[in-house]
């Protein structure tokens, strides 16, 4: 390993460790923390050894530091289809350089691989966010091409606020009107993974204070929330929530889904046993295959004809 390799896995391990620190005052349980360092391990490593990497890539103009995203592309004579990832962490914390471990799991089955990051708090506060994903993906889908991505065979993911992220671009016309494609004619669905789809729910100590901090006010914090605009032209989705989920609890999930089902949504639920917040995404990594992973990968089969494991 080159020493500017060793500097980037560096790099990547403080960012999560700080990232860690962070989380421990959030609601994660202790015998979690080594399972997120091992995947963190793995996901920096797999940042400096993996050839295919754009990475830092601009998505507007002028960008500022956070307005970037990066592609893991994948060798293939034929375009191959595409996974955009949105992360999560209270609109606050981690960045795309922290799930890395995902971008292995995705790549190696044949998957572009996009991991989007925003502006957060405390720079930002809401529509910031929401207004960035939009951006990032006007800009993949006009762009990911070039990288060998088949714009025509696309799915979105997200995690926690990444998932709020989403659901807002995809539901809420002030931001689905800034689109500048058909999500309905090229996003082949969507997967969202323990989503904060309302905020009128008891959430632990601290957790409500953070959300109302990212959102700004709490006239932002009323309009920030996409059970309100459940509608039924939306692309095939997935909800998916552990049961153990303390932090975006499932009856969030479920009251969601219950929204959309009335709206006819194309949409599928899946409770996911002895899942807490985290172990539902760190199912999607290298070494932890869990349930999550399994219902996202059939998922993925069925809406763009793939047959992956």
């Amino acid at each position: 390993m080159s020493l500017w390799q060793k500097l980037i896995r560096k790099s990547c391990l403080l960012s999560v460790m700080a990232a860690l620190l962070l989380l421990c005052g959030c609601g994660v349980p202790t015998l979690d923390i080594p399972v997120l360092y091992d995947a963190a391990q793995v996901g920096s490593q797999f940042y400096a050894e993996y050839p295919l990497i754009d990475q830092d890539v601009p998505y507007v103009e002028d960008n500022a530091p956070l307005q970037v995203l990066d592609i893991f592309r994948v060798e293939s004579d034929q375009p191959a289809p595409v996974v955009v990832f949105v992360h999560g962490g209270t609109w606050q914390y981690t960045t795309r350089k922290d799930y890395g471990a995902l971008a292995e799991t995705l790549t190696e089955r044949g998957f572009v691989t996009v991991i989007v990051d925003f502006r957060m708090y405390p720079d930002d506060i809401y529509p910031t966010f929401v207004d960035d994903t939009v951006s990032a993906l006007n800009w993949t889908m006009a762009h990911i091409a070039e990288y060998g991505g088949d714009p025509q065979r696309v799915i979105l993911m997200g995690h926690s606020a990444g998932t709020h992220l989403l659901a807002m671009v995809l539901t809420d016309d002030t931001f689905r009107s800034k689109l500048t494609f058909d999500p309905l004619a090229q996003i082949d669905g969507v997967v969202l993974l323990a989503g904060p789809y309302h905020f009128n729910i008891k959430v632990l100590p601290g957790v409500r204070r953070m959300v109302f901090d990212a959102m700004g006010s709490l006239e932002n914090m009323q309009h920030a929330q996409p059970i309100l605009y459940a509608r039924g032209d939306i692309p095939p989705t997935l909800l998916m929530v552990g049961e153990d989920d303390d932090l975006a609890k499932p009856q969030l999930t479920l009251d969601y889904y219950a929204a959309l089902k009335e709206q006819g949504a194309p949409v599928q639920l899946e409770l996911i046993p002895n899942n807490d917040h985290y172990a539902i995404v760190l199912a999607m990594c290298e070494g932890y295959e869990g349930l999550s992973l399994a219902h996202t990968l059939r998922f993925i089969n069925q809406r763009i004809g793939t047959n992956v494991q």
